[in-house]
């Protein structure tokens, strides 16, 4: 969505597809368990239209976060909200995570999409002075030196609302450098979010 523009999000129409999307992934796994001499086909190139389409929407600030309550067992109350980025097409159809992360990853934008996430949850912080949110960071951001200190000083500008902020590390890239995820949870902390 363009800054001051207001976009119309549809409920989307392909949940079924993305269904049936996790059941392809789950046959592929049990594939590889029953074969392993089976070679998985090679990645698209960082210029395929899941990317395009992702680089698009990083331009010209199409990029949003969907809300998870997080509910404390003891007494129902929301602790805080999970954020979940989410892309808006031009035409406003909302794009699951299922459809850009694998192209963040291929393309090397996984930096810049967590840097928006941040942003985003930053500024619901700053706009709504109650809430706690909680927001994921990739292992590929971490392990990105420019992207990581980008992130990292974002965060710490941000110091009076990021105690609000729970920021995880997300799974999808292995994290090959447990030290530097260390000092990133660490710094992390030093900028006052969980």
């Amino acid at each position: 969505m363009r800054r001051g523009h207001p976009v119309t999000i549809r409920r989307p129409s392909n949940l079924e597809v993305i269904a049936n999307v996790a059941h392809q992934i789950i046959v592929f796994r049990e594939i590889m368990a029953l074969a392993p001499e089976y070679v998985p086909p090679r990645p698209r190139a960082a210029n395929d239209p899941e990317t395009l389409m992702l680089r698009s929407a990083l331009a010209d600030n199409r990029m949003c976060l969907f809300r998870q309550p997080i509910i404390s067992t003891a007494d129902n109350q929301v602790v805080r909200w999970e954020c979940l980025s989410r892309l808006i097409q031009v035409d406003g159809r909302v794009v699951a995570p299922i459809d850009f992360i694998p192209a963040a990853e291929r393309a090397g934008l996984v930096g810049e999409l967590d840097i928006e996430t941040l942003n985003l949850a930053l500024s619901a912080l700053t706009r709504e002075d109650t809430i706690k949110l909680a927001i994921n960071v990739s292992a590929g951001t971490i392990a990105d030196s420019s992207a990581c200190r980008d992130y990292l000083d974002i965060l710490a500008y941000n110091r009076s609302i990021s105690d609000r902020l729970t920021v995880e590390i997300t799974e999808s890239i292995a994290i090959h450098d447990l030290d530097a995820a260390a000092r990133f949870g660490q710094s992390v902390r030093s900028a006052g979010a969980r």
